[in-house]
């Protein structure tokens, strides 16, 4: 098994990985599975609408829910045809809470990129219901 990691969200460090991978591993598709488990949360910072930063909800954003859109993006012309994706969720993306409006908004994207990427059938989402 071959794994790609990746830093976070920063397109330019998702392209430098993927390009490592492809002098790994050749040319696309040669990926199997890509797995998107980058999250970040509040820890013990106000993430409420009422009294979180924008600087924080942009950071819970841009990790949970940009950072799987981009490597999503990047890995689709490396995927072989019985590829699949996995997302890892949380129970936020279903029942929020207050203290963690940005956390639960980031993890709620993730089902909904299925369907963007018109991958009903490839890609599947992976949290407690």
């Amino acid at each position: 098994m071959n794994a790609l990691v990746t830093g976070g969200a920063r397109g330019i460090e998702i392209a430098r990985a993927f390009a490592h991978y492809d002098l790994a591993f050749g040319a696309a598709p040669s990926l199997d599975i890509l797995v998107n488990n980058a999250a970040i949360g509040r820890g013990d910072r106000d993430a409420s609408l009422q009294s979180g930063s924008k600087e924080l909800f942009d950071e819970i954003m841009m990790v949970n829910a940009k950072g799987p859109y981009l490597v999503t993006h990047v890995a689709l012309a490396r995927l072989r045809d019985n590829g699949r994706i996995v997302n890892i969720g949380s129970i936020s993306g279903k029942v929020g809470q207050a203290f963690a409006a940005g956390y639960a908004m980031s993890k709620r994207a993730l089902p909904k990129q299925r369907r963007w990427a018109g991958w009903d059938s490839r890609m599947t989402l992976l949290a407690p219901s």
